[in-house]
């Protein structure tokens, strides 16, 4: 079978060239030693083990409790009136699943729907990575588009703030020399 095919198949198409080296692989030791050398916050450290390291346990209520004081001040700074029927909290989970979920749950990241006779382009997402519309985030906050219109503002300062935040973490663990 075409190995070209196979990529586009495959949600992580595996490596299938062989390679001379053995002993270049990543331990969980130097993880370890370059998360703790790194500086990251609290809140940094919860979301990197969550999204990179596949770990449910870096965002829980523990994480929002983190970052729920620095939003406010955010928003208040900004002059956001935040007061609205949905909950800063019930958004900031939103936020935090679009930059975590990227990979589209359709076609399983593959970018095509596969059914016994054809093979179509997903329309839901671009080459695998889910494309997150307003009607999207209606559907998966529960609310009505007029009410998302209202919030969008402070919805796109909680996705642009997850956003920062995963790029400061990321800059931090790229700084670190072992």
């Amino acid at each position: 079978m075409n190995i070209e095919l196979l990529k586009l198949l495959l949600p992580s198409s595996p490596v299938l060239e062989v390679t001379g080296q053995s002993h270049n692989c990543l331990t969980s030791d130097d993880v370890n030693a370059i998360m703790g050398y790194s500086g990251l916050s609290q809140a940094e450290y919860m979301f990197i083990i969550n999204k990179y390291l596949d770990n449910e346990r870096g965002i829980n209520e523990e994480f929002y409790r983190v970052i729920k004081p620095e939003i406010l001040e955010l928003l208040q700074n900004k002059k956001i009136n935040h007061k609205s029927t949905v909950k800063i909290g019930k958004l900031l989970k939103m936020a935090v699943i679009e930059v975590t979920a990227d990979k589209c749950f359709v076609c399983t990241g593959t970018g095509f729907l596969i059914n016994l006779s054809t093979l179509t382009k997903c329309p839901h997402c671009k080459d695998g990575i889910f494309t997150y519309t307003d009607s999207v985030r209606t559907t998966v906050l529960k609310i009505k588009p007029k009410e998302y219109l209202k919030i969008k503002k402070i919805y796109l300062e909680l996705l642009d703030y997850v956003k920062n935040l995963e790029i400061s973490a990321l800059d931090k663990l790229d700084k670190v020399k072992l």
